[in-house]
């Protein structure tokens, strides 16, 4: 075997390399898909099992073999690339290859065994004349102890083999791989993704959807999302809900979708025959264009109401980030006595947002926000006596953990409404335990609806605090595009920077009441005020215009106007620099993206 990639790891402390090298390993074969965009995932075939040794059996069938060191021997041919003849070691595992587009070979096995304690090598190989979704050449993985905290990870491959063929190899998969082993934890348990469903099958059911439905859609996506973010996630979600009804054989008659939004999880799964709605507080322009054939309706779902204002034969509800509702899914199941599905995602409790910090256990400090309010939602499940699962949903999202409920063989917990009742309690004994559900129509609440005069009066007074005490700026600071404003402008007062806290102390206690009527505080009012100031580290400051500005915007982002249009509809709006900056704009009236009243003579 020669090299053909190694780096060293240095560990603050003496590690236990065995175990570190074993958990490498598991993370590849596990997590393989996260790196190959190939894969949807792999599956182990379990030793014992017969297709275990089918599998190896018809692999071993090939002629010709390549040494590999330690008295081990790889078959392979030119169909088959490799295949082990290993028979009795039990440190040899099989993992069935999950490809994501059909035209990879379905029949893709990784073969990996243990040559040493720090030694192991992987073959990969097909069954069929399938291109493999993986490099079908083999490689050796291998730990050398440098000393006592110095670890060297490598990558070995056999003499005969050109190392130019391992690229991918050596370029994306040994960093990917080096980074997990630098940071691996050995008592983090490892999370599956589509544990609970056949991932072969999922994926069929995917690219599937993907190809019949999911393409049209994303063409035609009418909303300011990514339909490439959007589109294919709730594709992911309906065929995973298809494939869990499938596999534990209990397809709903009618679902709800609760919260439904755009309404694309209800079209998919209407399409694929079940029959079920989606319900939502406000409609979307969407649901008559592309989502006209699905069964959405636009209804307030109560959960102190009689029926919850669900149909009467609904016996699955499905909370794909639901939000407010996410904690009462589980409830209303439980009335219903149905099973459920829900992706929490904005942390909610059942009157208000969630902003609990659990104790992380066996750990010092709290979890996250997020970690406590699955937590939450996964205590009132199991207490009102929910046969409760957990997954990781294989979708482009950060909030990907499902929790599947489902009504045990006999029955719920007998005295369900009495553990709702002390579930939903207010923990401030307040007899008022009405769910208060979100408005149709959403305003925006950022400070922005401050009547007019009240945010230029709020502004003024910050800018004159910011504008007293400064000298004028004799730095000259102007790019080339401005020189000749520079030397026009040289004495232009910038005002000072002052901690947003110290302006705060010059606001009234209207003004502040102002803002928190509008769920803000001071740094999301002076955001808005962006023409006027600059926000940066806690602290505000005059904008100085002749400082560019990048404009941040999202390229995946549909153009609504040409840039001509959004600069003469700026040009309308007034300079503030140029009305009531003592020194007038920096900016000459041609160079400034805002409208000038007075003379460029008299500005500077």
């Amino acid at each position: 075997m020669k090299l053909l990639v190694e780096d060293s790891c240095v560990f603050e402390q003496a590690i236990s390399v065995i175990d570190f090298f074993d958990k490498l390993i598991e993370l590849w074969c596990e997590k393989m898909h996260t790196v190959n965009r190939r894969l949807t995932g792999t599956v182990q075939i379990e030793e014992g099992n017969d297709k275990f040794e089918h599998i190896l059996g018809r692999a071993k069938s090939e002629d010709g073999e390549i040494h590999l060191g330690a008295g081990k021997n790889i078959h392979f041919s030119k169909v088959i690339l490799i295949s082990p003849v290993s028979d009795d070691n039990p440190s040899r595992k099989i993992y069935q290859l999950t490809p994501k587009s059909s035209r990879y070979s379905e029949e893709s096995y990784l073969y990996l065994e243990k040559i040493d304690a720090l030694t192991c090598v992987f073959l990969c190989f097909t069954l069929d004349e399938n291109e493999p979704p993986v490099i079908a050449l083999p490689y050796q993985f291998q730990c050398i102890e440098v000393d006592t905290n110095c670890v060297k990870l490598a990558i070995l491959i056999p003499d005969a083999k050109n190392a130019e063929e391992y690229w991918w190899t050596k370029d994306y998969a040994f960093p990917v791989l080096f980074k997990w082993f630098r940071t691996i934890n050995l008592d983090r348990k490892m999370c599956r993704t589509n544990r609970l469903i056949d991932i072969r099958d999922y994926a069929r059911t995917y690219r599937k959807m993907k190809n019949s439905i999911g393409r049209q859609l994303a063409e035609q996506w009418t909303e300011q999302t990514d339909p490439q973010k959007f589109v294919f996630e709730d594709c992911g979600i309906a065929s995973y809900l298809l494939e869990l009804w499938s596999i534990k054989g209990n397809r709903p008659s009618f679902f709800a979708d609760l919260g439904c939004g755009n309404g694309l999880l209800v079209h998919l799964l209407n399409k694929s025959g079940v029959k079920g709605c989606g319900l939502d507080v406000r409609k979307r322009d969407i649901w008559s264009s592309l989502m006209a054939s699905a069964d959405l309706r636009e209804s307030v779902v109560d959960p102190n109401a009689e029926g919850f204002g669900l149909p009467p034969n609904v016996d699955f509800l499905i909370g794909n980030h639901s939000d407010e509702l996410t904690p009462w899914i589980p409830v209303m199941a439980a009335r219903l006595n149905c099973n459920f599905m829900v992706i929490p995602c904005c942390p909610f409790g059942f009157y208000a947002k969630y902003n609990t910090k659990d104790k992380a256990e066996g750990q010092k400090g709290r979890m996250s926000i997020y970690e406590s309010f699955l937590n939450f939602v996964r205590k009132i499940a199991q207490e009102l006596g929910f046969d409760l699962e957990e997954d990781r949903l294989s979708i482009p999202s950060t909030k990907r953990i499902c929790f599947v409920g489902t009504v045990p063989p006999n029955g719920l917990f007998c005295n369900v409404n009495e553990v709702i009742e002390r579930l939903t309690k207010r923990k401030d004994n307040s007899a008022d335990t009405q769910f208060v559900a979100r408005p149709k129509q959403i305003t925006n609440r950022n400070c922005s609806n401050i009547p007019r005069e009240k945010q230029f009066e709020i502004a003024k007074k910050i800018f004159d605090v910011l504008l007293q005490s400064a000298n004028p700026s004799t730095d000259g600071l102007v790019l080339q595009e401005f020189r000749l404003v520079s030397m026009i402008c040289r004495n232009w007062n910038p005002g000072i920077e002052l901690p947003l806290a110290e302006v705060n102390e010059f606001l009234t206690e209207e003004d502040r009441n102002w803002m928190k009527a509008q769920n803000g505080g001071l740094q999301t009012f002076l955001k808005n005020q962006h023409q006027t100031f600059q926000v940066y580290g806690g602290t505000v400051r005059m904008r100085d215009w002749r400082r560019p500005v990048e404009p941040k915007r999202n390229p995946k982002k549909k153009k609504k106007e040409d840039e001509a249009a959004i600069a003469e509809r700026r040009k309308a709006i007034p300079c503030f620099m140029d009305e009531w900056h003592p020194d007038g704009c920096p900016l000459s009236a041609e160079q400034c993206m805002y409208g000038h009243r007075k003379s460029d003579s008299n500005s500077c």
